[in-house]
């Protein structure tokens, strides 16, 4: 019993000593690859908000998702905008002959933010070191 009593006295002891030290933020990135895990967690979730991103470009102006993606792809391999037959070809209705030009330019307003938000704008983080 006596036994009992001093084994539970040393492992409050040894919690009480755990809990008092404190977890600092550079001890926390000391350890091996715990920035390669944060970059690939970021990168993850980055992924992730520029796919949602250019779904509900798609969605709100019901435009076909590979054809937004390959305008991006043109764009990022050649510098320049789509053309407006490439932009009117990827919408799943054809628009009225009187609204084209307000969709296209809407659309590629839309899809210059989403690259300059999503691809342009993370090559800066990466710099900042």
């Amino acid at each position: 019993m006596a036994n009992l009593q001093r084994d539970s006295k040393q492992i409050s002891h040894q919690k009480s000593t755990r809990a008092k030290k404190p977890l600092s933020l550079n001890s926390l990135l000391k350890k091996p690859n715990y920035e390669e895990k944060v970059e690939t967690v970021f990168e993850d979730f980055w992924t992730q908000e520029r796919v949602e991103a250019i779904q509900q470009l798609c969605i709100e102006e019901n435009l076909k998702v590979e054809a937004v993606n390959q305008m991006i792809a043109d764009y990022k391999f050649s510098g320049k905008e789509p053309l407006k037959e490439t932009v009117l070809s990827a919408c799943n209705e054809k628009p009225k002959l009187l609204e084209r030009k307000k969709i296209f330019a809407r659309v590629v307003s839309k899809l210059l933010d989403i690259i300059n938000k999503f691809d342009d704008a993370l090559g800066e983080l990466g710099q900042e070191e």
